[in-house]
Order: structure tokens, then C-alpha cells, then sequence
């Protein structure tokens, strides 16, 4: 199999929606500001975000913040 053969390949994988992408879009604007903030922030733990959205009944992981904030979810392919 060749490079662009596998690429197609890559491209054409889908699965689940990012459970981040879904939060963000049930968030009022300061919420999903300070969410996008955080996840930008080297500073800001996935763990802590995690444990701030579960206080605020929201039920994520923290794998799946790093990955949304890294761009590798499945709803970035």
C-alpha cells in the first residue's frame, strides 16, 4: 500500500463525536470561553479542567480534553 493509498485511508476514519466538541457546543459564551481558555493554557491541567466540569456535572475524562485541546479528537479528521 502506498502513502497516499494509506492517507485515504486515515481520512475516511470515523467514530464517536469528541465528547469536548459536544460540551463546547452547550455552553453559554463564558463558559465555553474559559473552556477554550484553559485548554490552551500549558498551565491548566486536563485533570483539573476534568474535575471542574464533573463538580459542574458535565461527564468527561481527561484523555479526552488532551486530545480535543491537541486537535486529535475525530471530529478535527
Amino acid at each position: 500500500m502506498s502513502f497516499s493509498d494509506s492517507l485515504k485511508v486515515e481520512t475516511l476514519v470515523k467514530g464517536p463525536k469528541c465528547s469536548i466538541c459536544t460540551l463546547l457546543t452547550t455552553l453559554d459564551k463564558a463558559d465555553h470561553d474559559a473552556l477554550v481558555a484553559a485548554m490552551a493554557d500549558s498551565t491548566v491541567t486536563a485533570t483539573a479542567i476534568m474535575r471542574a466540569l464533573r463538580r459542574e456535572g458535565h461527564n468527561v475524562n481527561d484523555s479526552s480534553i488532551r486530545r480535543h485541546a491537541r486537535g486529535a479528537c475525530l471530529a478535527v479528521v
